[in-house]
């Protein structure tokens, strides 16, 4: 009788785990399907030709990378793509650029997740 009742423990653990590992799987797939990766347009609008284009999370205080990998200067009026992962908990960027006269400029809180293009302006 022993053995039929610790047979029917171990049964139900193992469901009771199943189920469990079932419900973390959900969380995760759910937690991964929050984040997107958008693309955005760039446009020089700045009336100078741009060396660099740097991104960071509103708030943070270290710049990502040059976003900007183009062969020379980001001439006035082109522009370029890039794609940015963003969430719904982190939709607040900002973009900082720098012209070819050395002087940086920066864009604050620009909301990502409702934007499609980005427009460097020095005003």
């Amino acid at each position: 009788m022993l053995n039929k009742e610790k047979s029917r423990f171990l049964s139900g653990k193992k469901i009771i785990s199943g189920t469990l590992l079932i419900t973390c799987l959900l969380v995760l797939a759910g937690s991964a399907n929050a984040f997107d990766y958008k693309s955005y347009t760039v446009i020089n609008k700045s009336g100078m030709e741009v060396t660099a284009v740097y991104l960071r999370a509103s708030g943070e205080t270290k710049w990502g990378d040059n976003i900007y990998t183009g062969d020379s200067r980001l001439k006035n009026n082109g522009g370029f793509q890039f794609s940015q992962e963003t969430s719904s908990a982190s939709c607040s960027y900002d973009v900082k650029f720098v012209c070819d006269n050395g002087k940086e400029y920066v864009i604050q809180n620009l909301d990502l997740c409702k934007i499609a293009g980005i427009t460097l302006k020095t005003e």
